[in-house]
């Protein structure tokens, strides 16, 4: 996953400040940054998933080894742009906003925008990756499929491509079981019989994948005829076909046309209801989903703000306000408590802050008795500076501090 984020410019920054979320909720927010989801492997250690091109599939599912099969597909109205807000890298970490446009739309066409906040994404150039991917996720991805498998789902995982065929959802020509062949003098096979008939046409190439027994999950592709436009159960390969080292009889095929025999979907979830019962959740693979075109320049219009360096706040000055003396320890200087009893205490008079030096946030009176300096310095909790006193409370009376 490292290698992966580093070959698309994916990275992650961000600052976990809330104790009660949880490791999955962390690894989901950081793994969101580069096409990911948080998963558990079967040994129950935190994996991930990663939505990216999968050129080849694991297992194709079709009505002889799976049924229930159901999809659903939403109309959504897809934004012509997103406007993903993250935090910018290159403006000192400020809040920003990119636009990023769906499909030919541009800033003078594109009148319907969403909203989409990013985490931990603090650089332009990745904000646009992540917001074209869900772009043409949307665009690319509008059906969610459903179907029932017994044991042939245990080659599946999360995020694997697998392939369907559906008589349902009209996804290739026919599928079924090889019920025999011939073959000729050389032991090649000249003809593919099947146990049902699929209306094909004569003078069409056909394609016949024929599940291998010896490679679990693979399949052998055929170019096959057949003689007459009906519904046909023998199918000729246009070339014969050198006969198998392991029996194909019983073995599964399907047929279809070219480029439509199956069609490519990714696992969103599995669900077992018992050890041999599973329901899958799909939703189509498009390799074009990951597609990013030219990435236009970026122009942050943030204007950055000019520093000035003020140094440090002044010290603070004592001073006599109104003839009272800047440090007060008498009787004026006492604080009377809610019980009536007196409270000894040290005010300090301090002189306003009128310069353009960093204005302090607080002051802090620290005391220790005269002539110790042994000890460590007692300090007071932090006072406002625009009360213009600081008191000290840790004194007793007759004491020189």
């Amino acid at each position: 996953f490292a290698d992966f984020c580093d070959t698309n410019g994916f990275t992650f920054n961000y600052v976990f400040d809330k104790a009660e979320t949880s490791v999955y909720e962390y690894s989901r927010i950081a793994l969101s940054a580069g096409r990911a989801t948080p998963a558990f492997r079967d040994d129950g250690k935190y994996s991930l998933v990663v939505d990216d091109v999968r050129e080849n599939y694991v297992h194709i599912f079709t009505p002889r080894n799976s049924w229930g099969f159901s999809g659903t597909k939403s109309f959504s109205k897809i934004p012509h742009a997103l406007r993903c807000n993250f935090i910018n890298e290159d403006e000192d970490y400020q809040q920003d906003e990119r636009v990023v446009y769906s499909g030919s739309y541009t800033e003078e066409t594109a009148t319907e925008f969403e909203t989409m906040n990013l985490e931990g994404i603090t650089d332009a150039e990745h904000v646009f990756k992540i917001g074209k991917y869900f772009l043409n996720a949307a665009a690319l991805r509008p059906e969610v499929f459903e179907l029932k498998s017994d044991p042939e789902s245990f080659p599946c995982t999360r995020g694997d491509r697998v392939e369907v065929v559906s008589d349902v959802a009209l996804i290739g020509m026919g599928c079924g079981r090889i019920s025999g062949y011939d073959t000729n003098i050389g032991g090649q096979i000249t003809a593919i019989y099947t146990d049902n008939k699929i209306a094909t046409e004569a003078a069409t190439d056909y394609v016949m994948r024929i599940r291998l027994p010896e490679v679990p999950g693979e399949y052998a592709e055929h170019v096959v005829r057949v003689a007459s436009t009906a519904e046909n159960d023998t199918f000729i390969p246009q070339a014969p076909l050198p006969l198998a080292s392991v029996e194909i009889k019983n073995g599964l095929f399907i047929l279809g046309l070219e480029d439509y025999t199956t069609f490519p979907c990714v696992v969103k979830s599995i669900e077992y209801s018992t050890m041999l019962e599973a329901t899958l959740t799909l939703v189509p693979y498009d390799p074009n989903i990951f597609s990013l075109g030219t990435i236009p320049a970026f122009d942050s219009r943030i204007t950055s703000t000019i520093e000035i360096e003020k140094g440090f706040p002044e010290k603070p000055v004592l001073h006599e306000v109104g003839g009272s003396p800047a440090i007060a320890s008498d009787e004026f200087a006492l604080e009377i408590m809610p019980n009536g009893v007196l409270r000894t205490r040290v005010i300090f008079s301090l002189e306003p802050i009128s310069s353009n030096r960093v204005r302090p946030d607080y002051v802090r009176v620290a005391i220790r008795r005269t002539g110790d300096t042994e000890s460590p310095w007692t300090p007071e909790a932090p006072q406002s500076v625009e009360s213009g006193v600081a008191i000290a409370y840790a004194v007793e009376d007759g004491v020189s501090y």
